[in-house]
């Protein structure tokens, strides 16, 4: 009887713990109803990790200035409704921007794993890409396919 007092409080401890765990792979997204700082942290933290490894150049340039932008605009203020209206509107403004090229960095940058067979041989391998890569390879892929179309009709 006491073992299985002892393995129920173990589950229970496991589960609370498990569940008490902030998740790691979730999007980084900027709340406007929170802490700004704190949240611009995070986003600088999350946009130099592989969960966001697609960014491109100009997105993170443009995502770095309207993270400024919202900082300079709060100055000592640590929420966005303790702005002045007009403030308050161009930081939702730039909330969008960043939130955006976020959600886009996001999904170009997970992993998408599919079994290939290579050309002479019966085994399945493994091949993990992220999204935008994946894309990147149909794009060139259609395009030599339509560049050896062309040539083929060019040669009738």
């Amino acid at each position: 009887m006491t073992s299985l007092g002892l393995v129920f409080c173990i589950g229970v401890t496991l589960a609370a713990t498990a569940q008490a765990k902030p998740d790691k792979d979730a999007e980084v997204k900027l709340d406007a109803n929170l802490p700004v700082a704190a949240q611009v942290s995070a986003i600088e933290k999350a946009i130099d990790s592989e969960d966001y490894s697609e960014i491109a150049r100009e997105d993170k340039t443009n995502l770095q200035q309207a993270l400024g932008r919202i900082q300079t605009r709060l100055g000592d203020q640590e929420r966005v409704d303790q702005l002045d209206p007009q403030g308050r509107a161009e930081v939702l403004k730039d909330q969008d921007v960043v939130n955006t090229i976020l959600a886009r960095a996001w999904s170009d940058s997970r992993m998408v794993c599919s079994r290939e067979r290579t050309v002479g041989s019966n085994m399945a391998k493994r091949v993990c890409t992220t999204a935008a890569q994946r894309r990147r390879i149909d794009e060139a892929s259609r395009r030599s396919f339509e560049d050896s179309n062309r040539m083929g009709n060019l040669r009738r």
